[in-house]
Protein backbone atom coordinates (compact mmCIF):
# COMPACT_ATOMS: atom_id res chain seq x y z
CA UNK A 1 0.00 0.00 0.00
CA UNK A 2 0.97 3.55 0.21
CA UNK A 3 -0.51 6.82 1.35
CA UNK A 4 -1.10 10.40 0.44
CA UNK A 5 -0.39 12.79 2.95
CA UNK A 6 -1.81 16.34 3.90
CA UNK A 7 -0.59 19.04 6.26
CA UNK A 8 -2.18 21.61 7.95
CA UNK A 9 -0.20 24.39 10.09
CA UNK A 10 -0.81 27.39 12.20
CA UNK A 11 1.30 29.44 13.45
CA UNK A 12 1.18 29.90 17.42
CA UNK A 13 1.35 33.63 16.82
CA UNK A 14 -1.87 35.64 15.55
CA UNK A 15 -2.71 39.32 15.51
CA UNK A 16 -6.94 39.20 14.88
CA UNK A 17 -7.19 43.14 15.71
CA UNK A 18 -7.83 43.93 12.19
CA UNK A 19 -7.93 42.19 8.88
CA UNK A 20 -4.52 41.95 7.58
CA UNK A 21 -1.83 39.53 8.67
CA UNK A 22 1.35 41.11 8.49
CA UNK A 23 2.98 38.04 10.82
CA UNK A 24 4.89 35.90 8.79
CA UNK A 25 7.04 33.15 9.50
CA UNK A 26 9.22 30.80 7.14
CA UNK A 27 8.03 26.96 7.43
CA UNK A 28 11.43 24.97 7.07
CA UNK A 29 11.28 21.28 6.22
CA UNK A 30 13.79 18.83 7.39
CA UNK A 31 13.42 15.21 5.66
CA UNK A 32 15.17 12.34 6.34
CA UNK A 33 14.53 8.83 4.63
CA UNK A 34 14.76 5.49 6.34
CA UNK A 35 18.11 5.42 6.30
CA UNK A 36 18.52 8.85 8.33
CA UNK A 37 19.89 10.31 4.62
CA UNK A 38 19.00 13.82 5.58
CA UNK A 39 17.44 16.57 2.63
CA UNK A 40 17.52 20.20 3.04
CA UNK A 41 16.80 23.46 1.60
CA UNK A 42 12.83 23.40 1.40
CA UNK A 43 10.56 25.73 3.25
CA UNK A 44 7.55 28.09 2.38
CA UNK A 45 6.94 31.55 4.02
CA UNK A 46 3.39 31.67 5.41
CA UNK A 47 1.52 34.33 7.17
CA UNK A 48 -2.23 33.35 8.35
CA UNK A 49 -2.66 29.02 7.90
CA UNK A 50 -0.68 26.41 5.63
CA UNK A 51 -2.01 23.56 3.59
CA UNK A 52 -0.43 21.46 1.54
CA UNK A 53 -0.23 18.02 0.12
CA UNK A 54 3.21 16.84 0.55
CA UNK A 55 3.91 14.19 -2.70
CA UNK A 56 3.34 17.61 -4.25
CA UNK A 57 5.78 20.05 -2.16
CA UNK A 58 8.44 21.50 -4.17
CA UNK A 59 10.36 24.70 -4.30
CA UNK A 60 12.04 26.06 -7.46
CA UNK A 61 13.99 22.89 -9.03
CA UNK A 62 14.35 21.14 -5.77
CA UNK A 63 12.78 17.37 -6.40
CA UNK A 64 9.11 16.66 -4.47
CA UNK A 65 11.56 14.63 -1.68
CA UNK A 66 7.82 13.17 0.26
CA UNK A 67 8.06 10.77 -3.34
CA UNK A 68 9.24 7.42 -2.82
CA UNK A 69 11.32 8.00 -6.32
CA UNK A 70 13.30 10.95 -4.57
CA UNK A 71 13.39 9.93 -0.86
CA UNK A 72 15.04 7.00 -2.27
CA UNK A 73 13.10 4.82 0.47
CA UNK A 74 9.72 3.55 0.90
CA UNK A 75 9.04 5.95 3.97
CA UNK A 76 10.94 8.50 6.47
CA UNK A 77 9.88 11.42 8.54
CA UNK A 78 10.52 15.14 8.26
CA UNK A 79 10.82 18.12 10.71
CA UNK A 80 9.09 21.38 10.36
CA UNK A 81 10.43 24.51 12.29
CA UNK A 82 8.90 27.95 12.03
CA UNK A 83 11.76 30.01 11.44
CA UNK A 84 12.60 33.75 10.88
CA UNK A 85 13.77 34.69 7.22
CA UNK A 86 16.49 36.34 5.42
CA UNK A 87 17.56 40.21 5.25
CA UNK A 88 14.34 41.89 4.94
CA UNK A 89 11.65 39.11 4.30
CA UNK A 90 9.57 40.84 7.33
CA UNK A 91 9.57 36.55 8.87
CA UNK A 92 9.76 35.83 12.58
CA UNK A 93 10.15 32.55 14.59
CA UNK A 94 7.13 31.05 16.01
CA UNK A 95 5.64 27.87 17.31
CA UNK A 96 3.48 26.31 14.97
CA UNK A 97 0.20 24.00 15.74
CA UNK A 98 -0.26 21.03 13.03
CA UNK A 99 -2.41 18.37 12.17
CA UNK A 100 -1.57 16.05 9.46
CA UNK A 101 -4.37 13.67 7.45
CA UNK A 102 -3.11 10.67 5.59
CA UNK A 103 -5.24 8.72 3.39
CA UNK A 104 -4.19 5.21 3.19
CA UNK A 105 -4.38 2.73 -0.09
CA UNK A 106 -4.04 -0.80 0.59
CA UNK A 107 -3.64 -1.97 -3.26
CA UNK A 108 -4.15 -5.45 -2.39
CA UNK A 109 -7.84 -5.17 -1.41
CA UNK A 110 -8.53 -1.51 -3.11
CA UNK A 111 -9.53 -0.43 -0.10
CA UNK A 112 -9.05 3.68 1.36
CA UNK A 113 -8.35 5.21 5.17
CA UNK A 114 -8.43 8.16 6.47
CA UNK A 115 -6.48 8.83 9.29
CA UNK A 116 -5.89 12.42 10.93
CA UNK A 117 -2.62 12.82 13.68
CA UNK A 118 -1.13 15.41 15.30
CA UNK A 119 2.18 15.84 15.44
CA UNK A 120 4.66 15.57 18.04
CA UNK A 121 7.47 17.91 19.25
CA UNK A 122 10.62 17.82 20.40
CA UNK A 123 13.47 19.53 21.62
CA UNK A 124 14.49 22.51 23.50
CA UNK A 125 12.62 26.00 22.45
CA UNK A 126 14.77 28.32 20.00
CA UNK A 127 14.65 31.58 19.03
CA UNK A 128 12.22 34.36 20.87
CA UNK A 129 11.82 33.76 24.43
CA UNK A 130 8.36 34.82 23.79
CA UNK A 131 5.61 31.62 23.22
CA UNK A 132 2.62 32.23 20.89
CA UNK A 133 0.25 33.81 21.88
CA UNK A 134 -3.33 35.64 19.87
CA UNK A 135 -4.23 38.88 20.31
CA UNK A 136 -7.63 40.10 19.86
CA UNK A 137 -10.40 42.85 20.13
CA UNK A 138 -12.51 42.81 23.28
Amino acid sequence: GYAFNYLALLPCKEDLRDATFDFKTRVSFGIWNENEVKFTGLYRCINCDYQEYLGSLKIGYTPKFFQAINLHTSSGRFRVDGLAGGPGSGAATTPLLGVMASRLVNSDVASIDIVGTTPTISGAATGSTIGGYIRYLR
